[in-house]
C-alpha cells in the first residue's frame, strides 16, 4: 500500500491533477486533431479503393468545369424557350441523329466519348437542319462557346 506522500508524488496522480485543473484549455486542439485525423482517414478510404479513385477523378472534372464556366451553378444559361427545345422528343431525336452522323466522335478533335450538340445557327430553333448541328466533346463545346463569346 502507497503512503499518501507516496501517491502525490507518483506520476499518475500529477498528471491526473494537472487534466483536471487544465483539460479545458485541451479540448479546442483535441477536437481539432480528433477531424484531422477523420478528414485523412476518409481521404485514405476514398482513393485507396480502386474504383472510388476513378469517382474522384470525375468529381473533380465536374468541379473543374464549374470553376471555368463562372460558378454561377449551373453550367447552362439559356433562356426558358430553348431549355423547353432541348428537352422536346423532337430534339432528343435531332442530337441522336447528329451524333451518329458524326461517327460518334468530336467533329472538332476526332476524340470519342460522350458528346454534346452544338448549335452552328439558332436560325431553325426546335426544327434545326442537318447542317445547323455539330457533333463535339465537353472540351470542344466550351472553346466553341468561348470562341463566339470573346
Amino acid at each position: 500500500m502507497l503512503s499518501p506522500d507516496q501517491v502525490e508524488g507518483h506520476w499518475a496522480y500529477r498528471l491526473t491533477s494537472w487534466l483536471l485543473a487544465h483539460g479545458a484549455e485541451l479540448l479546442m486542439p483535441a477536437v481539432v486533431i480528433c477531424v484531422f485525423v477523420a478528414i485523412l482517414g476518409t481521404a485514405y478510404l476514398w482513393f485507396f479503393q480502386g474504383a472510388r479513385i476513378i469517382a474522384a477523378a470525375w468529381v473533380w472534372r465536374r468541379a473543374g468545369a464549374w470553376w471555368r464556366t463562372g460558378r454561377t451553378g449551373s453550367t447552362r444559361s439559356h433562356s426558358p424557350e430553348y431549355e423547353a427545345v432541348l428537352q422536346s422528343p423532337g430534339w432528343r431525336r435531332r442530337r441522336s441523329e447528329a451524333i451518329r452522323a458524326a461517327g460518334r466522335r468530336c467533329q472538332e478533335c476526332g476524340a470519342a466519348g460522350p458528346l454534346d450538340v452544338h448549335h452552328l445557327s439558332y436560325a431553325h430553333l426546335g426544327n434545326e437542319r442537318p447542317d445547323e448541328l455539330l457533333a463535339v466533346c465537353e472540351d470542344c463545346h466550351g472553346r466553341l462557346h468561348r470562341r463566339s463569346a470573346g
